[in-house]
C-alpha cells in the first residue's frame, strides 16, 4: 500500500492498491466523522456526494420521503391542463368564469387575456377558478403549473395558483399561491387558517416575459418555483407549517386552482395577465389512473364537445329540452343525424339488403382523438301507422375514419364498416307505438376503437325488409360511450 508523507508535516495519505484512489473520511460540519447506518439521515451541508437528476438548465437532488425512500417520479397523475388553444371561448366545463366589469379573452395565438377591456377603474376584476376541487392524499404532492406574463402596473394584484377567491380585494383563502402585490412584489402565499404566511420577495421575469411557475404543496409545506422560458431558475422558496400552527397546513381536503387579477384602487394605465398553458398533477401517488378517468377529470367524454363551441357547454346527443327530433329519410349519402347518438326518427322505407342508410354520421373535432368504447340502444319503436303488407327487418352496423360523411367515400379513407350483432324484426300489423321485437344491441369491444380528428363515426342501418308506408315512422334512442384525448 502506498504511503504519501506531507513535506509540512508527518501526516500520511494512504493510497488503496487496487483502485489507486486516496482513502478520504466524512465529516460533519461539527468535525464528527459521518458513518450513517443504512437510510439515516445525513445533514444536507455535510461532505459528500447526492444523487443529482438535471432538467434543462436546472440541476436537483432527487426527493425522498421521511424514510428515505425515493419519491416514485413515474406516479405522476393529470388532474388538469389547458392549453387554451380555442379561438374565442374559455372550456366551460373546466373553468368557471367570474368578471367584474373587466373581461377575459381567450385566443389560439395568445392563450388566455385578464383584463382584456384595458379597465382601470377601482373595484374591478377577473377570475378564473377550476371547476374542480382537487383532492389531497398523504405522501402525494398536488402540482399547480402554468406559463404566465404578468403586465403589471401599480394599484393592481395578480394571483395565480392553488386559490379560491373572486372579487376584487385581497382576501385571505385557504390554498399556496402566487401573488404580485399592488407595488409589483411577488411573494409565494401560503394561506391557512384565516392567516397568510408569505415568502420573501421572489425575483420574477420582466413585464414582458413569460416564465413557468409551479407551486407544490405536500403534507407539511409549499415549495413556489420560478423559471425562465430557457430553463434557468429565477427564484425557489419553501414554506412550512408553523411550529405553533395547530392545523396541519390547511384546514381543507380539496383545493381549486386559478387565476384571479383586481384593482384595488384606480391603476395610472391598464395592466393584463396572460396565460399560455395551465394544468394540475398529483405526484409520487400509486392510485394511477386511467386515461378515461382523466379524460372524465377534464371534461373529455362522450356527452360533451370537447371544442368550446360558446360560453357554454354543448352537448353532443341529439337530444333537445321542449323539442322532438325531426323526422328524417335515411340515405347512403348524407347523416339522418349529424350527432353522437341521442334521438332518431326516420320515416318508414323500402327493403333492401345492400344499401346502408346513415343513422348517425359524426365527425370528431380536430385536434382530438376519439376513442369509442361502446353503443347501446333497443329495438325502435313502430309510430302513428301499423306496419303494412310487408314486415320490416333491420340489422346494423358502424364505420369508422370516413374523410367525409357519405358512405360511399372512396379511399384513401372510406369508411372502415363492421356489422353490430342482432335483428329488429316488426311483423305486419304491429301496431302504431308498439315495439320491434329483437334483442338490444349493446357492443362494448375490449380495446377502444379510434376516431381520428376530422373523421367520422357512422352507426347505419339495413332495411332488410319493409314499405315505405306514408306517415309510418321508426324511433332509436342511441347512447354512444367514449372519451377523447
Amino acid at each position: 500500500m502506498a504511503m504519501i508523507q506531507s513535506g509540512a508535516s508527518a501526516d500520511l495519505l494512504t493510497v488503496d492498491p487496487t483502485s489507486k484512489a486516496a482513502r478520504a473520511t466524512l465529516y460533519d460540519v461539527l468535525g464528527n466523522v459521518i458513518t450513517p447506518a443504512g437510510q439515516a439521515a445525513v445533514a444536507i451541508n455535510a461532505p459528500g456526494i447526492i444523487a443529482m437528476g438535471r432538467d434543462y438548465e436546472i440541476a436537483r437532488t432527487f426527493r425522498s420521503d421521511a424514510m428515505g425512500a425515493i419519491r416514485g417520479s413515474d406516479a405522476n397523475n393529470v388532474l388538469l391542463y389547458d392549453q387554451f388553444t380555442d379561438a374565442a371561448f374559455i372550456d366551460a366545463d373546466k373553468w368557471i368564469q367570474t368578471v367584474t366589469t373587466q373581461t377575459i379573452t381567450v385566443a389560439t395565438a395568445t392563450g388566455v387575456t385578464f383584463n382584456a377591456s384595458a379597465i382601470t377603474t377601482t373595484a374591478t376584476a377577473s377570475t378564473l377558478l377550476s371547476h374542480t376541487f382537487f383532492a389531497r392524499y398523504p405522501g402525494a404532492p398536488l402540482r399547480f403549473f402554468a406559463r404566465v406574463r404578468t403586465n403589471h402596473v401599480n394599484n393592481q394584484a395578480m394571483e395565480w395558483g392553488f386559490l379560491n377567491t373572486t372579487g376584487v380585494t385581497v382576501n385571505v383563502q385557504e390554498g399556496a399561491f402566487f401573488r404580485k402585490d399592488t407595488s409589483g412584489n411577488l411573494y409565494g402565499v401560503l394561506a391557512s387558517n384565516s392567516t397568510e404566511t408569505l415568502t420573501a420577495i421572489l425575483t420574477g421575469p420582466a413585464n414582458t416575459d413569460y416564465a413557468f411557475y409551479e407551486v407544490m404543496v405536500e403534507d407539511d409545506r409549499v415549495t413556489f418555483v420560478v423559471r425562465t422560458a430557457a430553463g434557468v431558475l429565477l427564484a425557489q422558496a419553501t414554506t412550512e407549517v408553523p411550529v405553533t400552527q395547530v392545523k396541519l397546513l390547511m384546514p381543507v381536503s380539496h383545493l381549486q386552482a386559478g387565476f384571479r387579477l383586481y384593482n384595488n384602487t384606480a391603476p395610472a394605465s391598464a395592466g393584463q395577465m396572460f396565460v399560455d398553458v395551465a394544468g394540475v398533477t398529483q405526484m409520487d401517488g400509486l392510485m394511477a389512473r386511467t386515461l378515461q378517468q382523466i379524460a372524465a377529470k377534464m371534461g373529455y367524454t362522450n356527452l360533451r364537445n370537447p371544442v368550446p363551441q360558446s360560453a357554454n357547454v354543448t352537448q353532443l346527443a341529439n337530444w333537445t329540452q321542449g323539442a322532438d327530433a325531426t323526422s328524417r329519410t335515411l340515405a347512403n349519402t348524407t347523416a339522418a343525424e349529424s350527432t353522437l347518438g341521442g334521438a332518431l326518427v326516420a320515416t318508414a322505407m323500402a327493403g333492401s339488403a345492400t344499401n346502408d342508410l346513415i343513422m348517425f354520421g359524426w365527425q370528431n373535432p380536430t385536434p382530438y382523438t376519439f376513442f369509442f368504447t361502446g353503443v347501446a340502444f333497443d329495438a325502435p319503436l313502430n309510430q302513428v301507422a301499423a306496419v303494412a303488407t310487408t314486415p320490416t327487418i333491420f340489422n346494423y352496423g358502424m364505420a369508422f375514419n370516413s374523410s367525409a360523411v357519405s358512405l360511399a367515400t372512396a379511399a384513401p379513407y372510406s369508411p372502415i364498416k363492421m356489422g353490430l350483432p342482432g335483428f329488429h324484426l316488426a311483423q305486419i300489423a304491429l301496431a302504431a307505438n308498439a315495439q320491434f321485437s329483437g334483442p338490444a344491441i349493446n357492443y362494448n369491444p375490449q380495446s377502444p376503437m379510434a376516431v381520428q380528428p376530422g373523421r367520422f363515426w357512422h352507426l347505419f342501418c339495413r332495411a332488410l325488409a319493409g314499405t315505405a308506408t306514408g306517415t309510418e315512422t321508426f324511433r332509436w334512442v342511441v347512447a354512444v360511450n367514449g372519451f377523447f384525448e
